[in-house]
């Protein structure tokens, strides 16, 4: 009887994927390389930076704005997936 009517705490999980997702669809190409580079080939910041022809040190403030950009995108959203205004 105690769950009838509570909201299944994995659809938080679902809404922040579909979003992550969007936002992610939503970054420029060398954004999305690099961090498909990073998280889904798990390579590391220097691999990335010779792949790239970069600084390592580029790489990192790329990825830190990249990060930064998403967290916010998924703070601004809220549950219903619609973007947060003001007020």
């Amino acid at each position: 009887m105690d769950l009838i009517g509570a909201v299944d705490p994995r659809y938080t999980g679902i809404d922040d994927h579909l979003t992550l997702r969007s936002l992610v669809a939503a970054l420029p190409p060398r954004e999305r390389r690099i961090l498909a580079m990073r998280f889904h080939d798990e390579m590391t910041q220097a691999r990335i930076a010779a792949a790239l022809g970069v600084s390592q040190m580029h790489v990192s403030r790329l990825l830190r704005q990249t990060l930064d950009r998403l967290r916010a995108g998924l703070l601004a959203t809220d549950t219903t997936g619609f973007t947060a205004g003001p007020g």
